[in-house]
Formats: structure tokens, C-alpha cells, sequence
């Protein structure tokens, strides 16, 4: 269990070992109150995560619910209220777990995402309808699998995730899930 206490350093926060640290670091995880050095709210702008069902976890701006292993965590949050992309911490160099955002449309996102995934050695195996208009997409490229699902966001948003893994040392089952089970409060 990693321990330690935040100290405030020429307006930003810095991770330092001691007691506490678990404790600071889940607290400001669950309330998205993390800082950017020029003391700017990076995650949730002060705003409490959504309510989520049970086992999914919420990300405050803009509002969502994910399950996601528990391991997993926002690694890098660079957001507005008109785009942005939040990438998370899986635990491994192999496995990239990405939201994004912005006002493209579904259609004109569904276009390049297939171009993406039939680009030089990438193949677009299976891709499908999901509630809502939403869509996904599967796809590999070497020795990786990719998963892409758009969905429609609060007017003019729309969501995409893509989660990229090796199958030969492969994630979680939910990890593998995650972009098919967000939810949009």
C-alpha cells in the first residue's frame, strides 16, 4: 500500500512519501479534485462524480460512469467543457485504456474510426449498433486488440473510448469490457 502527504510547492502539489497518502490520494480520486501546477482543477472543476450503479465508477466532467478493474485510475486528465481526453493507469506498458470527447459527430467519428482501424497492417474484425445510436468497433494490429465504442454525449459531445491490449498476456474481463459498459448519467 503506497503511503504518504501531499505538500504544496509554487502553487502545485507534490506526492510525498508518509502516513495519510492512501487516505489524500482516494479522497481526491473519488471527488476529482486534483491540480494542475497553475492551481487550475484539472478533474471535476470541484463537481462530485456522477451517481453510478453499483460497480461502476464516475468520472465528475464530463459526467460518465465506467467499470473499470480496481486497479485502474486516471492517469492524465486534459479537459474542457468543449474536448478533452482522459487516460488511465492500467498497471502495464502492454494495455492503453483512452476517453475522449468533443463536438465531432457520430457519423464523421464512425468514418474515422474505421479508416483508423484499416489503415497499413490494422484490421476492423467486427464492429456493431449500440443502444442509443451508439456504436463499436474491434480491430487488431500485430500482436494487439482494439476496442472502440462512440457514444452521444450531453448536445453537442460525443464520447469515444478505446482500449488497446495484447491478448497474449491478457487484462481483466472488465478492463476488456469498459468501453461497452459507460453510461452517461
Amino acid at each position: 500500500m503506497r503511503q504518504g502527504h501531499f505538500e504544496r510547492r509554487r502553487g502545485e502539489r507534490h506526492f510525498r512519501d508518509g502516513p495519510g497518502a492512501e487516505r489524500e490520494h482516494d479522497r481526491r480520486r473519488s471527488t476529482g479534485d486534483c491540480l494542475r501546477g497553475s492551481g487550475e482543477r484539472q478533474r471535476g472543476w470541484g463537481t462530485a462524480p456522477p451517481k453510478c450503479p453499483p460497480g461502476l465508477t464516475g468520472n465528475p466532467v464530463p459526467a460518465f460512469c465506467i467499470k473499470l478493474p480496481s486497479s485502474y485510475h486516471v492517469k492524465d486528465a486534459r479537459l474542457t467543457p468543449e474536448k478533452g481526453s482522459i487516460a488511465y493507469d492500467t498497471g502495464t506498458l502492454t494495455d492503453n485504456l483512452m476517453i475522449s470527447y468533443d463536438s465531432t459527430s457520430i457519423a464523421q467519428q464512425t468514418t474515422d474510426v474505421t479508416g483508423e482501424m484499416k489503415f497499413g497492417g490494422d484490421k476492423l474484425e467486427k464492429n456493431g449498433d449500440m443502444p442509443g445510436g451508439n456504436k463499436w468497433f474491434q480491430g487488431s494490429h500485430q500482436d494487439y486488440e482494439r476496442i472502440v465504442t462512440l457514444l452521444k454525449g450531453p448536445a453537442p459531445l460525443t464520447f469515444k473510448c478505446s482500449f488497446t491490449y495484447k491478448p497474449k498476456s491478457p487484462p481483466p474481463k472488465e478492463a476488456i469490457d469498459a468501453c461497452k459498459s459507460i453510461v452517461l448519467p
